[in-house]
């Protein structure tokens, strides 16, 4: 099983977007059996795949030391670990100082390694104990990024972060940093052209869409909702990147 965190500890740059577009690319479009775990606590994507259903066993309780509870999703392919708002509430001074519940997701991959091709961690937007669990875990980030000036100034912050957490995961790599909500400009263009000349590896951009708004209110990715939008068609070219 391949694990990929989406992480930027900025917010507004389409992390959970990504997180469940890239879920039911990969469900639908290449019959990958996918988990996707919910490290927010906002719970966007538990919220979108589940709607309003009760949960017996969630992310945090999993970082607490009890078992976690993985349930269908509404699309098929696609498994859910759920989060709930206590995630704010973990201490990560435990999973810094490499505790149990510090590798309890690293685990949890393995013991599900013969279940899922691909495990998929929505990161919330600060560096917490959900997110410094899932760079434990991961086998790399995906970065996505909004092409502006505060966002490019934070990307050394998330690259360091990134880096520290090699101490604990030496296996950590960036698979791609993912420009977001794209549109032709001079600005972003230039933005990202200079992603490049930084040697980092950057993935094919995806374009600013209103589909993407109508896209939570449907409570369907953009593969069932909106497949020929902009977002649609790009997102689909960041999976076969990926693949």
């Amino acid at each position: 099983m391949r694990t990929t965190a989406i992480i930027n500890l900025k917010g507004g740059v389409a992390k959970t977007t990504t997180a469940l577009n890239m879920a039911a690319i990969l469900a639908k479009d290449y019959k990958q059996r996918v988990l996707l775990v919910d490290a927010d606590s906002q719970c966007n994507c538990t919220e979108f795949f589940q709607r309003d259903a009760m949960h017996s066993g969630t992310l945090a309780d999993m970082l607490r030391g009890l078992a976690p509870c993985i349930e269908h999703s509404r699309f098929d392919g696609v498994d859910l670990l759920p989060g709930d708002d206590s995630l704010m509430d973990l201490d990560l001074t435990k999973i810094e100082t490499g505790s149990a519940s510090a590798v309890c997701l690293r685990e949890l991959t393995a013991e599900l390694g013969d279940r899922y091709d691909r495990m998929i961690i929505d990161c919330p937007p600060a560096f917490n104990a959900a997110s410094a669990a899932a760079l434990v875990a991961a086998d790399e980030v995906i970065i996505p990024i909004k092409l502006d000036a505060f966002s490019l100034r934070g990307m050394a912050n998330i690259m360091q972060q990134v880096s520290n957490m090699r101490k604990i995961n030496d296996s950590l790599t960036v698979a791609g940093i993912l420009p977001t909500m794209w549109y032709k400009s001079d600005n972003i263009i230039e933005a990202e052209k200079m992603l490049r000349e930084f040697g980092l590896p950057v993935l094919p951009h995806v374009r600013r869409t209103n589909k993407v708004d109508d896209m939570t209110f449907a409570q369907e990715p953009l593969v069932i909702s909106s497949p020929k939008s902009a977002a649609g068609v790009d997102y689909r070219r960041v999976v076969a990147a990926l693949m």
